[in-house]
């Protein structure tokens, strides 16, 4: 199978809220050394939003980094909320910061998922 075929089952997964499977299918991906793209780590890392795994949805991010692949506004969105619902609000608005200083385009999106964290840890003053 093609990355193409790997992602949107992934993704299908993810979807349907079982964010283990996503990751296993990712996981036979690099068994299988099929070249993995952007779409793929956003995938994985919004299963690991969904399985509240801020700590492995960081590492893919530094993974991405270690690939030269370029993150995206999903996967912005995607490390900010799994960090909220792990609780870790003070990580998200860390990166949020690192956004900043790195001239992202910020989006009303991102800007909403770091307030969300913050608020869902009574830190919105």
């Amino acid at each position: 199978p093609s990355a193409i075929s790997f992602n949107v089952a992934s993704s299908a997964c993810v979807s349907g809220g079982e964010w283990r499977k996503a990751l296993l299918l990712v996981s036979a991906m690099v068994q299988r050394k099929v070249e993995l793209d952007t779409i793929t780590f956003n995938v994985a890392m919004q299963a690991c939003e969904q399985g509240s795994n801020w700590e492995k949805c960081l590492h893919l991010l530094d993974v991405m980094a270690q690939n030269m692949l370029e993150p995206n506004l999903i996967t912005y969105i995607a490390t900010i909320s799994s960090c909220k619902k792990g609780s870790e609000w003070a990580r998200a608005a860390c990166f949020f910061s690192v956004l900043a200083r790195r001239k992202v385009e910020l989006e009303t999106s991102i800007f909403s998922a770091v307030i969300s964290a913050c608020e869902k840890a009574g830190k919105w003053e």
